[in-house]
């Protein structure tokens, strides 16, 4: 999904938001080609009581992993004129959240080109076409736009990839989208229609004071049968204040089953100097069931995490995660402490 990835924290080289490097290889009248990437390896130590509770949890019990995580290889086209492409090649394991998989063959993630139809350096007008990232959810889908190892209960749990259109409007002040894609709960997690119909996505933020910006967007799909619609509401806000990022987030949605769920997640991340910073979240979703009664799930997570700069290509995160569910019945925890090294080029 094209979600928000923040960049540097001021005063520090943050790996998690820092922007990668890019190898340029335009010459004469071909298009200006830049390449970036990473590669991510990592270790997670686990004790989970059930299957999930700790989203990067591997197993159920206990758990030593030690593993290549993903290889991401992006390819940036600019044609001139407003056109431009991205195209990524990437291998990863088949569940980014369970850590010790094998990875998948290289495959295709986002491959879209835009057409930008104003020329103003203030403001812009896009189409694109093609495979892109969802825009709901303050925490990015691709780790290098994390400022921590695992993602929190919210948005990026449930939307993905999506094929369409999309239409974006940007200036100082605010920024503007509208897609139409096939589906927007199709990929990649169980709320998954199953029909043909397409989906719609809307949403708008604000940029228009310094520090600031507050994120409201909007996704529905219809699901083409005597099933509910599904659909998704995501507010999120975050404000620097010199070394020190606040950011909290509250989504609401429900999907065709009738299950209603809701989650907000608060996160503040510090850099003390410029090769050390810290992040501390918290995360809850909960889960109602359509007919009533007992709910499905209670989750809730807290995360401490120190990230390292150990040379402006490598980045290295500690993290300690305590997850828990509280739902009837349920009363399970998991501890996961994860150790991650990423190469970025």
């Amino acid at each position: 999904m094209t979600n928000p990835v923040h960049g540097l924290i001021a005063g520090a080289t943050l790996f998690a938001g820092a922007a990668l490097a890019e190898i340029n290889l335009s010459d004469g009248d071909l298009p200006d080609l830049k390449i970036s990437g990473w590669v991510d390896f990592n270790y997670v130590q686990s004790d989970a009581d059930v299957p999930g509770v700790a989203s990067i949890s591997p197993a159920i019990g206990e758990a030593d992993v030690l593993s290549l995580n993903e290889v991401e290889i992006n390819f940036h086209f600019d044609f001139g004129n407003g056109l431009t492409a991205k195209f990524d090649l990437q291998a990863a394991t088949a569940d980014q959240t369970a850590s010790g998989a094998d990875l998948d063959d290289m495959q295709l993630e986002e491959a879209y080109f835009s057409y930008n139809f104003l020329d103003g350096e203030d403001s812009s007008l896009s189409l694109t076409a093609g495979r892109f990232f969802s825009s709901l959810g303050y925490e990015a889908y691709d780790l290098t736009g994390l400022n921590q190892f695992s993602v929190g209960y919210g948005p990026n749990n449930i939307l993905g990839l999506q094929d369409g259109l999309r239409l974006d409007y940007s200036s100082e002040m605010f920024a503007l989208s509208a897609s139409v894609v096939d589906g927007i709960f199709t990929r990649d997690q169980a709320f998954n229609t199953g029909a043909n119909d397409l989906g719609f996505e809307f949403a708008a933020k604000f940029t228009g004071v310094e520090n600031l910006e507050v994120f409201a967007g909007y996704a529905l799909e219809d699901s083409g049968t005597a099933l509910d619609d599904a659909d998704l509401f995501n507010i999120w806000i975050s404000y620097q204040i010199g070394d020190l990022l606040l950011a909290a987030e509250y989504a609401d949605g429900s999907d065709i089953a009738g299950n209603d769920g809701d989650s907000f997640l608060v996160a503040a991340t510090y850099a003390v100097n410029d090769w050390l910073a810290f992040t501390a979240r918290y995360s809850q979703s909960d889960v109602e069931p359509s007919a009533g009664g007992a709910e499905i799930a209670e989750l809730s997570e807290y995360t401490l995490a120190a990230l390292f700069t150990v040379h402006d290509n490598l980045g290295v995160i500690v993290e300690y995660r305590h997850d828990e569910d509280d739902a009837a019945g349920v009363d399970a925890e998991g501890d996961t402490l994860a150790i991650e090294a990423t190469l970025t080029f």
